[in-house]
């Protein structure tokens, strides 16, 4: 393994700890039981892991058969709320929240939640000035770069 694969791979060893077998059949316990009861455990995932800002009334409702399948009816939440502003309002305002390797393996970009979230704010005070507003449809065609996710989570 060359130097660079083993920098990455103690990298992603303090975002991502390896897995023993016992996580692995605490996985198998947790799929069994989304499978077997999916309302319960989706329901308890959504409170335990997603801040809401209005809590949902129903977890799911419909069918794939009919193609009518709604999830967390009556909830409100924002995605860039629980993908950044959270983290930046707790201890991990510092961790890495993004990583991103270009196609030379020496293009890497390392962002923190906070950093990410600078930039987010950034963009989105940009589409502001010009002029896009609430229900408008904004188009984006980037290249798969940090600032796609950035674009997104910004409107």
């Amino acid at each position: 393994m060359s130097t660079k694969e083993e920098e990455h791979r103690s990298l992603l060893d303090k975002v991502i700890p390896a897995k023993s077998n016992i996580a692995f059949e605490q996985y198998k316990e947790l799929h069994k039981q989304s499978i077997e009861n999916p309302k319960e455990f989706w329901g308890n995932a959504a409170k335990e892991h997603v801040d809401w800002f209005r809590p949902f009334d129903k977890v799911l409702d419909g069918g794939f058969e009919h193609g009518d399948v709604r999830w967390f009816e009556g909830g409100k939440l924002n995605l860039s709320y629980n993908a950044l502003d959270r983290h930046v309002n707790s201890e991990r305002a510092n961790d890495l929240a993004l990583i991103w390797e270009g196609d030379e393996p020496s293009d890497i970009r390392k962002l923190t939640y906070e950093e990410v979230l600078r930039k987010v704010c950034q963009i989105s005070n940009a589409m502001l000035r010009m002029g896009v507003q609430k229900g408008d449809i904004v188009t984006i065609y980037m290249p798969m770069i940090p600032e796609l996710a950035m674009t997104m989570l910004a409107w």
